[in-house]
């Protein structure tokens, strides 16, 4: 016959009030650093698409750099007849067009969609020189010396794209500021297409990196 244990077999058993005060614990830590974890990730996504603005803002200082003019949707052949190159309003990356106010003039540039004949990929200017810019070569003095990114933009942490308002350069190369905005964690554009490059900044929540 089997020795009884010392310990009584009711001491041994974990009681009801037990398990739900552990449980208790167990929601009390969860609900105490659920917000914290939602900080730490809201705040990649946001050193993120600070990092990607910057990128994608100083590939096309190198690309103006290298060919004197910002990406168009026609190239400048200097030794040919072209015709005056078309200008676009706005280059873009992949993704979700961003929400905003259509009938808001200060902010109309941003929301023009992909199909639009003035947007452009980003990465037929930066990556695969697309348009066709004349290449810089030993004896040439400007042209295309891309790529400029090692790789195809992604979309922004939320999945919208990536714009630049490079129609604010104009045909000119004015004084309107020129951007790399993501429309930050609420998706909304909220930063006014051209803005005078003295006071120029992203708007609302807008995550941007200013060109010029």
């Amino acid at each position: 016959m089997r020795p009884r244990s010392g310990v009584p077999a009711r001491s041994r058993r974990v009681t009801l009030i037990e398990v739900t005060v552990a449980c208790a614990a167990a929601v009390t830590l969860m609900l105490v650093l659920t917000p914290s974890i939602a900080d730490v990730v809201n705040d990649s996504r946001i050193a993120r698409a600070h990092s990607d603005c910057a990128a994608i803002a100083r590939a096309i200082v190198r690309f103006h750099h290298d060919t004197g003019v910002f990406p168009r949707r026609a190239p400048i052949h200097p030794a040919t007849s072209s015709p005056t190159p078309e200008h676009l309003t706005l280059l873009v990356g992949p993704g979700r067009t961003p929400a905003g106010d259509t009938s808001d003039g200060a902010l109309q540039g941003w929301l023009i969609l992909s199909g639009e004949a003035s947007t452009s990929p980003l990465a037929d200017h930066l990556v695969t020189n697309a348009p066709g810019y004349p290449r810089r070569e030993s004896t040439a003095a400007a042209g295309w010396n891309g790529p400029y990114l090692a790789s195809v933009v992604a979309t922004d942490p939320w999945n919208n794209r990536y714009m630049v308002n490079i129609g604010a350069a104009g045909p000119g190369d004015g004084e309107e500021a020129l951007f790399v905005i993501s429309a930050g964690p609420n998706g909304t554009i909220e930063t006014p297409f051209t803005q005078p490059v003295a006071s120029a900044r992203p708007g609302g929540d807008d995550i941007g990196c200013r060109i010029r």
